[in-house]
């Protein structure tokens, strides 16, 4: 009998969760409508003892012409005094190349907007002159087992490496195949995610930098990667290319 008290006790003890949401605020902005919520998680633990008090969160909701917009990696992006609010808008019918995308700065307060159209950089094998690879670190953070990085082989310090032609049209086949999908904070790169490799495209007396991260093309201030459901590429994969140019320019 008392074994059977004992689990009826234990039967009772369980956790009822929920949300609820209001509505703080709301603003029409030429097309944009936005919403303050506020949202309460409440935690209900029913048992002989305590019960969990509720937490809340705040979250902006907005919507272009009543619709839902595709935001960017990284969401919404908030001022400290919570008057601007800016985030990178993805088109519907996501394309590779052109007009990939729209920033917006949205100025609450004073219910002003500014707009910025994102364009990715596009080159052709024509126009460049000279592509060089360089490994930032002997090193890359492993994601998937933290205890055990990513050795580079053939580091050589650091050491710029030139891509051979056929390695250059490989990138310039995989970037021109890479989506926007953010754009880059200040935080987001920070050790030990910092970028893998360097590449620098040399076209006459100019230069352009691109670092790559896991699959992911850093440039301009935004990401470029493999667009919808994409997880990101692994530290094989960039090993793979880097070695593979290596030995294609005689240097292992």
């Amino acid at each position: 009998m008392i074994r059977f008290w004992n689990l009826l006790a234990f039967s009772l003890i369980f956790s009822l969760n929920g949300l609820s949401q209001d509505v703080v605020k709301t603003w029409q902005i030429d097309s944009f409508q936005i919403a303050l919520t506020r949202i309460e998680q409440a935690r209900v633990d029913v048992g002989i003892h305590y019960h969990t008090p509720p937490s809340f969160f705040t979250m902006f909701e907005i919507k272009k012409n009543n619709l839902p917009i595709t935001l960017g990696g990284g969401g919404i992006e908030v001022s400290k005094d919570s008057c601007v609010i800016t985030f990178l808008e993805l088109p519907k019918n996501r394309v590779k190349n052109g007009k990939v995308g729209t920033v917006y700065e949205i100025n609450l307060c004073i219910q002003k907007i500014i707009s910025k159209i994102v364009s990715k950089p596009s080159w052709t094998i024509d126009v460049i002159d000279s592509i060089t690879i360089t490994p930032l670190d002997s090193l890359i953070y492993n994601q998937y087992n933290r205890l055990q990085p990513i050795v580079v082989p053939h580091y050589n310090m650091g050491k710029p490496v030139k891509l051979h032609h056929k390695m250059v049209e490989g990138f310039l086949m995989f970037f021109n195949d890479a989506y926007l999908t953010a754009s880059i904070k200040p935080t987001d790169f920070l050790k030990p995610y910092n970028p893998t490799f360097e590449y620098t495209l040399y076209m006459g007396n100019k230069s352009v930098s691109i670092n790559y991260y896991w699959g992911r093309f850093l440039v301009d201030g935004f990401v470029y990667g493999g667009g919808p459901g994409y997880s990101g590429g692994s530290g094989s994969d960039e090993l793979t290319f880097w070695e593979a140019n290596l030995k294609l320019m005689n240097q292992k």
